[in-house]
């Protein structure tokens, strides 16, 4: 069966604050269940910024634990916000073409939004879901604010 979707996963590391809410933990954990009994890939992005150089932690062992074993499953490291790039590379090193992407994690308007505004350059006929209820931000969600365009989808379970 042809994988045509890819659940990403960014930035769920415990040494940042907006992940640690037990909701958003439970949350992220229903999207990658969802996404094993859909056949979708999952790629974990995780942060790791340069200047200075810090790592935040590995994703939380509850997460890594239910992706593990999924036949497209992969981690990236990013050093910066947008993740597109590292999620272009996990799509070809695992040959999935045509994808379109779900994306969930923290930070709402950093991290998320910059690696959903460079999915949506990289691949500009792909649709993109946010799922806003597994995604937090230690400033807080204002939507309103979100990137809006054709292809892009704020999904509010």
């Amino acid at each position: 069966m042809k994988v045509t979707k890819s659940l990403v996963i960014v930035d769920m590391q415990p040494e940042l604050p907006a992940s640690r809410p037990a909701w958003l933990r439970q949350a992220v954990l229903e999207q990658i269940v969802r996404a094993r009994a859909s056949n979708m890939a999952i790629i974990v992005l995780e942060y790791l910024s340069r200047e200075p150089l810090r790592f935040y932690g590995e994703t939380y062992n509850e997460l890594i634990a239910a992706a593990r074993g999924h036949s497209h499953f992969t981690m990236r490291a990013k050093a910066t916000p947008d993740g597109s790039e590292a999620v272009a590379a996990a799509c070809q090193a695992m040959a999935l073409e045509d994808q379109d992407f779900v994306v969930c994690g923290i930070n709402t308007h950093a991290c998320v939004e910059a690696t959903v505004t460079g999915l949506l350059k990289l691949f500009p006929a792909s649709r993109i879901e946010v799922v806003a209820d597994a995604c937090n931000d230690y400033r807080g969600n204002d939507w309103s604010q979100f990137p809006q365009q054709e292809n892009l989808t704020i999904n509010h379970t």
